[in-house]
């Protein structure tokens, strides 16, 4: 065949693997959001980024509306975009929705994980544990999101997996700024815990092993977040504070629909009889 002849041919080009600059922008700025590198309340100014990425406003705007509706952007007064921070009290609500969900997640994964799987957490454990003693904490949320998804894989239920993840965009966001503080050491501590179940095969003792990592996480955070405002002068709401993360109390018995306590009940009979014995007599 002569050089003149001779013809290439393109095969089809793979649409999924064409990203838009928009796209690009997204991946870089949550991926940055994501590993700490930018941090709650950090302001992100379209120029200023579009200047460091070397490409032009359009995609940015285009970028951070995106990331605004994930939740990760918000949009300031003065028409700055910020890393969403959360408050306490959505910290709580978003930890209760976790502790539906994940510690029956875990629960179920305990009657499905393989040994193999089993090491992975183990190895991710330790992982998070050097770098948390190294101070390299811009690591640490994404090997402690790895850690939880692959314990809600082994659980073999991809709807309860996509729903568990939903959440845990956010969550990403939290982690960062909180590992310091001994609260790393506890997760480490915690996610032992929620291994060690799950080696036994105990259904019970791994959902019980992962909601107690999510309450005592989220409170501790609540109760972080109220101490930093306080410093500050300012003192915090009930509201700002939400609900702590407990078990309800019961209440006494014959408590309620505006009847006394048994205890009262009693005594108030027995005052009664006194006053009719002393009259009697």
């Amino acid at each position: 065949m002569s050089r003149a002849s001779r013809e290439f041919s393109f095969g089809p080009i793979p649409l999924s693997g064409i990203a838009s600059v928009s796209d690009v922008v997204v991946r870089t700025v949550r991926d940055a959001i994501l590993h700490g590198r930018l941090q709650a309340g950090d302001r992100l100014q379209q120029d200023k980024l579009a200047q460091q990425l070397r490409v032009s406003r359009q995609p940015v705007r285009e970028a951070l509306r995106r990331l605004q509706s994930e939740g990760l952007v918000v949009q300031l007064p003065q028409r700055w975009m910020a890393v969403r921070d959360f408050s306490p009290h959505e910290i709580l609500e978003h930890s209760r929705i976790r502790l539906i969900l994940e510690p029956e997640a875990a629960r179920i994964a305990a009657e499905h994980i393989q040994p193999s799987e089993i090491e992975a957490l183990k190895s991710i454990n330790r992982a998070m544990a050097r770098l948390i003693s190294a101070g390299q904490l811009s690591k640490v949320a994404a090997l402690n999101a790895e850690f939880h998804h692959r314990i809600y894989e082994a659980a073999r239920m991809p709807t309860l997996t996509r729903l568990i993840e939903q959440l845990w965009v956010n969550r990403a966001v939290l982690t960062p700024p909180f590992i310091p503080g001994g609260r790393g050491r506890r997760t480490i501590d915690e996610h032992a815990a929620v291994v060690r179940a799950l080696e036994r095969g105990s259904a019970r003792g791994a959902a019980k092993a992962m909601r107690d990592h999510i309450a005592r996480a989220a409170n501790e955070y609540a109760r972080r977040q109220g101490a930093a405002a306080a410093a500050g002068g300012r003192p915090t709401t009930r509201a700002e504070r939400g609900p702590a993360l407990r078990h309800p109390q019961r209440r006494p018995r014959g408590a309620g629909l505006g009847r006394r306590p048994a205890s009262k009940r009693v005594a108030r009979v027995g005052a009664v009889r006194h006053r009719l014995a002393s009259r009697a007599s």
